[in-house]
């Protein structure tokens, strides 16, 4: 029983070390993460996918693997990135814009859009002020944040 035991562990712990950000690095490294041309200043971005080559320049191999990966065999992020592929920007013409409201009603609560930025563990490893840091840009907004479960900043303190 405990030979059963210990092979079922050994065999959770290789598939552990195999979906790893750092094994995957390699991989992850090799792939250029858009064919877009890098952009030059901050004006430039289309979409937040703009941003991608200069992060990758920026960071080191082991973080931008981390980020790139997902959680068990990345489905949930494929399937993300997939449905996102489905939404497209509607042009209308002869729309007063001038006033546009983006606010909206999430449980009794009036938000000034519905930008909610989703958990992200180990933030540290890329801002000092790590969770922090996004609190910060997220108040200023009014956006939400949801705080990560792996948070490097204690719940208390963001």
């Amino acid at each position: 029983m405990s030979c059963i035991l210990s092979t079922l562990s050994r065999r959770r712990f290789v598939e552990h070390l195999l979906r790893s950000p750092l094994v995957l690095a390699g991989t992850i490294a090799a792939q250029s993460p858009t064919s877009r041309t890098p952009i030059a200043s901050s004006g430039d971005p289309l979409d937040v996918f703009d941003f991608a080559p200069l992060a990758q320049k920026k960071m080191s191999v082991a973080h931008w693997a981390y980020l790139m990966t997902g959680v068990d065999d990345d489905l949930t992020r494929d399937l993300n990135h997939d449905a996102f592929r489905l939404f497209q920007i509607r042009p209308r013409r002869f729309v007063d814009v001038e006033k546009i409201d983006t606010s909206v009603q999430i449980f009794g609560q009036r938000h000034p859009s519905p930008i909610v930025i989703d958990p992200v563990g180990s933030q540290r490893a890329f801002d000092s002020d790590g969770e922090l840091a996004t609190a910060r840009a997220a108040r200023a907004r009014g956006n939400q944040m949801i705080l990560s479960t792996v948070t490097t900043t204690p719940l208390r303190d963001v």
